[in-house]
């Protein structure tokens, strides 16, 4: 069994969940789709299998798609079926409901590492609150780990009769900085609004990032690579804006940037959340 990693913290789990995302990226497949949609299909396995492949993505129910995996099977198969039937692919829709799993690692109630499948990551956090809603606002219910949606078969087909002149994308979102090596700690005692703002001095999360994250960018990186092959472009989404910028490329997460200046320090960690 492990040591644990900080037995005097009264909340192990320093990371957050928030409706808003913390990092996410874009496929925009707009030529594509206007040319040949069917062109879409090769990139949308990518992004269904290699997810599943890298267990980083798990797709278990689309209430928007009335898709059920205990009951309609793999996700890639009742998607494509579904085209055939409608005679046109989608970029997966908007994707309401969407229950997601992926195999993430964090502190459990002993403060070790462990891992498994989740996808809900804020049950983690609230069992791990040192007092009822200590950190109400950053533990947003309803967002799996990672969350993709994209456009309709309706906006493909309005985009190629020219009725609509907006991209046809696809997006993957980051709801949480579970991913992130380094972490503001945002719901912390010792974190002020001066922080939020500024985002100078991080906690060590690199015990859980280097753990799940690699998957992620191995899963990033095939789903880029498989957008460019598509006639696609792949780019991260500037329009979120994440706590540390510098770390969200093409590629993923990066985990081997440099240290942070003037981290925050073990006794930082275990202050009162009186």
């Amino acid at each position: 069994m492990s040591e644990p990693l900080f037995p005097n913290a009264e909340m192990f789990n320093l990371w957050v969940q928030t409706e808003r995302p913390k990092a996410g990226w874009i496929a925009n497949l707009t030529e594509t789709a206007l040319e040949d949609p069917w062109r879409l299909v090769p990139f949308l396995e990518t992004v269904i299998r290699s997810g599943e492949k890298h267990r980083v993505l798990t797709v278990l129910r689309v209430a928007s798609l009335n898709y059920e995996r205990t009951r309609d099977g793999d996700f890639f198969d009742f998607l494509h079926a579904r085209w055939r039937e409608r005679g046109v692919p989608e970029l997966l829709g908007d994707m309401s409901g969407l229950v997601a799993e992926s195999r993430m690692a964090w502190l459990d109630n002993a403060c070790c590492v462990t891992e498994g499948p989740l996808s809900e990551l804020e049950s983690i956090l609230e069992w791990d609150e040192p007092w009822e809603d200590a950190i109400d606002g950053l533990r947003d219910p309803g967002w799996p780990p990672v969350s993709v949606f994209g456009c309709t078969e309706e906006y493909i087909q309005e985009a190629r009769a020219g009725r609509w002149r907006g991209n046809v994308e696809l997006q993957i979102n980051l709801h949480s900085d579970i991913w992130m090596p380094w972490i503001i700690g945002s719901g912390h005692p010792v974190v002020s609004i001066q922080d939020l703002r500024e985002g100078m001095r991080y906690f060590d999360n690199r015990m859980l990032a280097e753990r799940h994250t690699p998957r992620l960018n191995s899963w990033i990186r095939e789903v880029a690579a498989a957008c460019v092959e598509a006639g696609g472009e792949f780019e991260v989404n500037d329009d979120i804006s994440p706590m540390n910028p510098e770390r969200i490329t093409t590629q993923g997460i990066a985990l081997d940037r440099p240290l942070p200046d003037n981290p925050r320090t073990l006794k930082e960690r275990n202050a009162s959340w009186d």
